[in-house]
């Protein structure tokens, strides 16, 4: 999870550069229960973002989903 690829995003959407939030996600996909679901999950999703750009509407709204989109993740197991 490149932190220049999200302090461009936070400039590009107008925001501050909201360290604490990219280290909560940073926290969040680190999560020892992940096995798919974690930081090079997320590389790899902004990959392919970032080859079909030009695909996207609006692909700074795009990319801020992606970064999100798998933020919390509970497995069953660990629901108990």
């Amino acid at each position: 999870m490149d932190y220049k690829k999200w302090l461009l995003l936070m400039q590009n959407l107008g925001l501050t550069e909201n360290q604490n939030t990219y280290n909560l996600l940073l926290q969040a996909y680190s999560e020892k229960h992940r096995h798919y679901h974690n930081k090079c999950h997320i590389d790899a999703v902004l990959k392919h973002l970032e080859n079909s750009i030009s695909l996207a509407g609006n692909p700074y709204e795009v990319e801020l989903a992606l970064w999100f989109h798998d933020a919390v993740y509970k497995p069953f197991f660990l629901l108990k």
